[in-house]
């Protein structure tokens, strides 16, 4: 499968998540389910621009990949001002909802990452999107253990310290997508420090 069908497929998963973390995230008010969907937003923005420049030269991966790093972080710190929200305002939480969106984004995010998996390797532009699927992957795991937690303890703290997490997670990740786009950008033809030495005739730069 072409590195386009893989990204189409995994934008469309992504699109899902978000409308399913959205609807159920606002009715509740969950730290961990708003946390999922700013993540995911972020993401949907990721791979469509993923498969945007899948055919361009490695300056414009880099540059993509850059920015798309920096829109990881904003929905990163918007996800932090809901959980702000949640522990001021409180939540509405039901157990089978949580858990029911959580395994349903874990299965679509799984499949999402698996794909993107066998792809990563070509250059920052598809490891990129990798990051993401995986990153959605371990937020969905999280809503389950969200869900899980509130049926044992009937509080929203786990709820809340799970969309710390989450949020918290995406923020890192975003620093390594920008440093690997910025500070050590590579080549996606010769794997050269970009740019290419002028002796690479590669063509890729």
């Amino acid at each position: 499968m072409s590195d386009k069908k893989v990204l189409f497929l995994a934008f469309l998963i992504n699109i899902a998540m978000i409308f399913v973390d959205i609807i159920y995230g606002l009715i509740m008010n969950s730290s961990s389910l708003i946390a999922d969907a700013a993540h995911n937003s972020g993401d949907a923005f990721i791979l469509g621009t993923s498969i945007l420049v899948v055919s361009s030269k490695s300056y414009i991966k880099n540059n993509v990949s850059a920015f798309k790093g920096i829109i990881m972080f904003i929905f990163g710190i918007i996800a932090f001002y809901h959980i702000y929200k949640a522990i001021n305002f409180g939540s509405q939480l039901h157990t089978e909802t949580l858990l029911g969106v959580g395994i349903f984004s874990l299965f679509g995010n799984v499949v999402a990452a698996i794909l993107t998996h066998s792809k990563h390797h070509h250059d920052i532009n598809m490891k990129s999107a990798y990051v993401c699927a995986r990153n959605d992957s371990i937020a969905s795991a999280g809503i389950v253990l969200s869900g899980f937690f509130f049926w044992l303890t009937g509080s929203n703290l786990p709820d809340i310290l799970i969309g710390a997490a989450i949020a918290f997670f995406v923020c890192y990740t975003s620093f390594e997508i920008i440093k690997e786009s910025i500070f050590t950008p590579v080549c996606n033809c010769c794997n050269h420090n970009f740019p290419c030495p002028e002796t690479c005739k590669c063509g890729c730069c």
